[in-house]
């Protein structure tokens, strides 16, 4: 999992140094306060993990992408064409990882990485200028854009823990140029071979990357009907348009019955309990409509007196937390989820029981849970888990976001022991006082206009 984000020049932000990512990571703000660009880069991240071409440092997107950030003029803080957009993020391995020298000695070893990087402007080309990777105390820096000859050839440098060997039989051409942001040259060991470990380090990186995924907060509206493809998606969609086609998936593919389900218990039954628990219906099921079409329906009831109906016709809340309980369950075990706005459509009770489900999902599928939300009752039912004792707050990283100057500023809330935030934001959630203070107010105007 990731457990630390830097960057500078990103959109709204200027500049964020060392922000811890918990296992459950929530970011609260005001409208345009700078929370979704954050969502946004590890998005940006993902699609250049995702994107075949090599040579483009980050993918800004278009209309088919995760996210569609426009040109770099429009992702560069402030439009400054002349800074550079930098970032840096610590990986956590979940394991010692070593490198061995060829007697069998270990030279460096550790359990994260930091992979730090800067994309700029060279001459109206994107480019990468830089890139490092943080191990074991060790810095290994590739400068991208070093001019020798009239030329910008890539120069790499390590500090001195690794005795570095030129290959003196490789032919004695220049190490590539650097191509997207968070990746060193291929041929880097064949200058080095000492760095053969580096690839392995970039690799699991990006395999991180491609294993987040992603529910945006405008979920698709229910359908009547829905369509299987005999396929496995490998995630419900960034609209939660394959939510359906996952939990039929997960009759047929053994490999999810056993990896996903809980207690020997299917998906359909692990979502059915869900929203029950909920409060959103007494019964939930997947029915096939149609063998050879491969046609199904979500039949669901309300009430225990109720008649059962299609999806389409409950509450719309339902359809919309439908795709956020598949993500929670089907996504692998240990992989990082995404979030925006899960609350949405829901009542604040649903609200603060969605906390618990994210909590369910960390504890016992070791999901990594980043969440961007207006909802003040999805976090306080935290804080009460944390005062409960169920919810350790070191597995917890809560932030506010806000405005300032034009310039979004970061806020990391402190929780105590007991749930209590120490460091409560003014109007966070809105004065709430003041209303009251206001309604009182008005109610003695009017009692003291009738008396008169």
């Amino acid at each position: 999992m990731f457990t630390e984000l830097s960057l500078a020049n990103f959109k709204s932000w200027k500049r964020i140094d060392k922000m811890r990512l918990g296992k459950i990571t929530g970011l609260f703000g005001t409208n345009s306060s700078g929370k979704s660009s954050i969502i946004q880069l590890l998005l940006l991240l993902k699609q250049t993990a995702e994107s075949k071409d090599q040579k483009v440092p980050l993918q800004l997107g278009d209309d088919r992408s995760y996210v569609n950030l426009g040109d770099f003029g429009d992702v560069v803080h402030n439009g400054d064409l002349d800074a550079a957009i930098e970032f840096r993020l610590r990986l956590d391995l979940g394991h010692l990882q070593s490198v061995e020298n060829d007697l069998g000695e270990v030279l460096l070893g550790g359990n994260f990485f930091d992979i730090s990087s800067e994309v700029g402007l060279v001459e109206h080309l994107m480019e990468t200028l830089k890139v490092e990777v943080f191990f074991s105390g060790e810095t290994f820096t590739v400068d991208g854009g070093v001019r020798q000859e009239g030329v910008d050839t890539p120069l790499f440098h390590s500090s001195d823990k690794i005795a570095l060997t030129p290959a003196v039989r490789q032919p004695k051409t220049p190490l590539e140029k650097l191509g997207k942001a968070y990746a060193l040259p291929s041929n880097l060991p064949g200058h080095f071979p000492e760095t053969g470990f580096l690839d392995h380090l970039i690799y699991t990186f990006e395999e991180e990357l491609k294993e987040t995924l992603y529910l945006g907060p405008l979920r698709e509206p229910p359908s009547r009907q829905y369509g299987y493809r005999n396929t496995v998606p490998s995630d419900v969609g960034v609209r939660g348009e394959k939510a359906v086609e996952a939990l039929v998936a997960s009759r047929f593919d053994k490999r999810l019955q056993g990896e996903y389900s809980i207690q020997n218990t299917s998906l359909e039954v692990v979502i059915a309990k869900k929203l029950v628990e909920l409060g959103l219906l007494v019964s939930f099921e997947l029915r096939e409509v149609n063998h050879d079409e491969n046609a199904y329906k979500v039949m669901v009831r309300r009430d225990p007196g109720s008649a059962e109906v299609l999806i389409t016709d409950v509450g719309f809340g339902v359809s919309q937390v439908f795709p956020v309980l598949v993500l929670c369950y089907y996504a692998p075990r240990g992989s990082t989820i995404v979030i925006e706005q899960p609350e949405l459509h829901l009542h604040p009770n649903v609200q603060s029981k969605l906390a618990d489900i994210f909590i369910d999902v960390m504890k016992h599928r070791g999901l990594q849970v980043i969440i961007e939300s207006h909802s003040e009752h999805l976090l306080r039912r935290m804080q009460r888990r944390i005062a409960e004792e169920c919810l350790d707050p070191e597995d917890v990283s809560l932030y506010f976001c806000e405005q300032e100057n034009g310039e979004s500023k970061l806020r990391q809330l402190d929780v105590d022991p007991y749930g209590n935030i120490r460091n409560w934001p003014e109007d966070f959630f809105g004065d709430e006082f003041a209303e009251m203070a206001a309604m009182t107010k008005a109610a003695m105007d009017r009692k003291d206009g009738k008396s008169k």
